[in-house]
């Protein structure tokens, strides 16, 4: 199986969201969850860190946090990013691990829950 790269990526994104109308929300919550179901396959419930940026990537590793979190998994999150920084769909999945207690830390080593 050929691997796509990240322009071609960007590219099938783009096409699902600007001409089959796919929100992209949704393509956020498939990839993360995919990503959780992966490492459910292959390693039992253990501590999990997530490292994440601001953009969509990142976003779908706070998707994947959530699903490992409801799932058993002992997970902490931390952020490359400012949460002040973050937009749209990755700052709304960072909202709902906030609003779960999921531990979220900010690289830089300030406590990113008095951002909000």
């Amino acid at each position: 199986m050929r691997q796509v790269t990240c322009d071609e990526m960007r590219r099938l994104d783009q096409a699902a969201v600007f001409d089959y109308s796919m929100p992209s929300l949704l393509l956020m919550e498939n990839a993360g969850r995919a990503v959780a179901d992966a490492l459910c396959r292959e390693y039992k419930k253990s501590r999990v860190v997530i490292i994440t940026g601001k953009g969509n990537n990142g976003g779908d590793g706070l998707v994947a946090a959530r699903y490992l979190s409801n799932r058993g998994y002992e997970v902490q999150v931390v952020l490359l990013e400012d949460p002040l920084r973050l937009k749209g769909d990755t700052l709304l999945n960072y909202v709902i691990l906030h609003k779960m207690h999921v531990p979220l830390f900010l690289l830089e080593g300030e406590d990113p829950e008095e951002k909000l």
